[in-house]
């Protein structure tokens, strides 16, 4: 609620004060990682990171936790293990277009099997039609490959 209403350092201060209480409770480790990252402070990033390892090994079937770790150890370069975060959080949840769109970035940037990478992006196009990271990615794909040899998106 502090944080929606703009007390991002009250908001900071109540999970700092939760966390003291129970330091594993994964739904405060989960808000807080999502508060820094939000920030945007260069030095916030690695508290997040820990905060999101923290919360995985809490609840290691908590999709929202591991998809976020995924993220950020994606943008982190820590790619078999963002990897690993995607597998699990699909292997929970597999009909999720967002999860499935990113996992596609993924093997793309480290040179996957072009035609996993493509799948990858038509199951979330099929799943969200209205991710428009999906769309795009998938629409790349098939331009680059020139199509699918006439099959129907």
């Amino acid at each position: 609620v502090l944080h929606r209403k703009g007390d991002v350092d009250g908001a900071m201060r109540c999970f700092d004060d939760s966390l003291v209480v129970d330091p594993q409770h994964r739904a405060t480790l989960f808000s807080k990682a999502l508060l820094l990252l939000s920030r945007g402070n260069p030095g916030d990033a690695d508290t997040a990171t820990d905060l999101l390892a923290r919360a995985v090994a809490v609840d290691p079937t908590s999709v929202p936790c591991l998809y976020m770790y995924g993220r950020v150890l994606h943008c982190q370069n820590r790619l078999d293990e963002a990897e690993d975060m995607y597998r699990s959080a699909l292997s929970y949840e597999p009909q999720r277009g967002d999860i499935l769109s990113d996992y596609g970035a993924l093997l793309e940037a480290v040179g996957g099997d072009d035609d996993a990478v493509r799948g990858m992006y038509k199951r979330a196009v099929q799943i969200s039609p209205d991710n428009a990271n999906a769309l795009s990615n998938y629409a790349r794909t098939l331009e680059e490959r020139g199509g699918e040899g006439g099959e129907g998106g």
